[in-house]
């Protein structure tokens, strides 16, 4: 359920806050003389939302889901780019693979999700 005034392009102000170190460093995309592209701004920055729940669950040591990283963190939906950032933490190290699950959300009709948890396979 959202909070009043929730943007669905952004995330909840009270997750955001904790995603988010004082420290960083965003680069957004720029066109050619500079200018922010404030629709691949906007995707940019969803997917960087994502990335850093994903970041902060697997420091906690938690299971990993897209349903459940979505719903506690108010999480913009980015389609079939979630899988990629999965992927490419994946591929980093930060999160590995621990089974698979029902989708809880209503819009994947039970599709299978992939569950991760920090760190990389032993």
């Amino acid at each position: 359920m959202m909070s009043p005034g929730h943007d669905r392009g952004a995330p909840r102000q009270e997750s955001a806050a904790k995603l988010v170190a004082t420290t960083t460093t965003i680069m957004a995309p720029t066109d050619d003389h500079g200018a922010i592209v404030a629709a691949d701004a906007t995707m940019f920055l969803n997917r960087y939302w994502w990335e850093q729940a994903i970041r902060k669950e697997a420091a906690d040591g938690s299971e990993i889901a897209a349903d459940t990283l979505q719903e506690k963190y108010g999480l913009p939906d980015v389609g079939n780019g979630t899988g990629g950032i999965f992927m490419a933490l994946h591929r980093e190290g930060v999160i590995r693979k621990i089974g698979y699950r029902a989708s809880a959300r209503t819009s994947r009709g039970g599709s299978v999700i992939t569950v991760w948890v920090g760190g990389a396979a032993a």
